[in-house]
């Protein structure tokens, strides 16, 4: 009963997400398109936040505990790099920190939520194809040094048992440390109980968790080596072990 109620209610959720996306797309995003590079994607960002926020509020009316408060981020742009349970766990982080995310190319082909992402400063892209992949990489960068605030999941895509993968990409953690960007880590656990992949669906007013970490700065490290793997480390600690 819990499978079907939770499919039924997944479906619910993912048409009125496309709908909501043509909403707060106009009403947000919309009045910016016209924007240079940059600007547009920090003036059309509200759009993101206020969608996600409804998604995890009002559609699926999400029990969150914040284990640590979110640190106050920077001016400037900022790298959140977080692990990966579920779908639930972007528009979770967007809603918390108004930041938006790299995301696997089907993403972006979805109605209304593709356009208007691009918009708000999304980066879709083609996981199997090396140039996207930099093109992608490349995209990131950009938005960041723009002053924008960008998610990503280093596993690559979501683990069934919440255990992190074993090959994470550091790549954009390291380019961070080149650039001289902030990166805030983050660890989310029991997403995977409001939106569920095996049986999938989602599931109302369950409860989750979210840890925030230090803002990392990169002009205190060594190398991007060192930094990504404190950085990584702090994701690890409380995604896995449960200590707070």
């Amino acid at each position: 009963m819990r499978a079907a109620i939770g499919l039924v209610n997944g479906l619910f959720v993912f048409v009125l997400g496309v709908v909501s996306a043509l909403w707060f797309g106009m009403r947000y995003a919309w009045p910016h398109r016209r924007l240079p590079d940059g600007e547009r994607e920090l003036r059309a960002n509200e759009a993101a936040r206020r969608w996600s926020a409804f998604i995890v509020d009002d559609l699926l009316a999400v029990r969150v505990a914040h284990l640590t408060p979110l640190p106050d981020l920077p001016g400037r742009g900022v790298l959140i790099v977080a692990n990966h349970r579920s779908w639930l766990d972007p528009m979770l982080i967007m809603a918390c920190t108004g930041s938006n995310g790299l995301s696997k190319g089907s993403i972006g082909r979805i109605p209304f939520v593709g356009y208007f992402g691009r918009l708000t400063g999304a980066v879709f892209f083609d996981r199997m194809n090396p140039d996207d992949r930099a093109r992608a990489r490349a995209e990131v960068r950009r938005l960041l040094r723009a002053g924008c605030r960008l998610l990503v999941f280093p596993e690559g895509t979501r683990t069934r048992d919440g255990r992190i993968g074993k090959r994470p990409s550091m790549r954009l953690i390291a380019d961070a440390w080149v650039d001289g960007l902030p990166v805030l880590p983050c660890a989310v656990r029991d997403t995977e109980r409001v939106i569920s992949l095996a049986p999938p669906g989602a599931h109302r007013r369950e409860a989750c968790a979210v840890w925030w970490g230090t803002v990392c700065d990169p002009a205190t490290f060594a190398s991007a080596e060192a930094f990504s793997a404190v950085v990584w480390a702090q994701v690890l600690t409380h995604a896995e072990s449960g200590r707070d």
